[in-house]
């Protein structure tokens, strides 16, 4: 049995500090610094960044843990 896939999706911060949002991703994910780094600037320069794809609960509770940390996330069908 296949469950749908999710994309969860990082948004660029209007209020954060850049490494304040690589604190998150790592804090979060499973990602290295360096990842992280590259999700944050990801997110920085095109508005945002996918973080990762995973099935719709997962994918809720990560948009939840994020905005906990004031970040904006959401999630797309992938």
């Amino acid at each position: 049995m296949s469950f749908p896939r999710y994309k969860v999706f990082l948004h660029r911060p209007a209020d954060r500090g850049l490494m304040a949002v690589v604190r998150a991703v790592v804090d979060l994910t499973r990602f290295a610094a360096a990842e992280a780094e590259f999700r944050m600037w990801e997110a920085f320069h095109r508005g945002r960044a996918v973080v990762l794809v995973t099935h719709l609960e997962r994918a809720e509770l990560y948009v939840e843990q994020f905005a906990a940390r004031g970040l904006p996330a959401s999630i797309e069908p992938a």
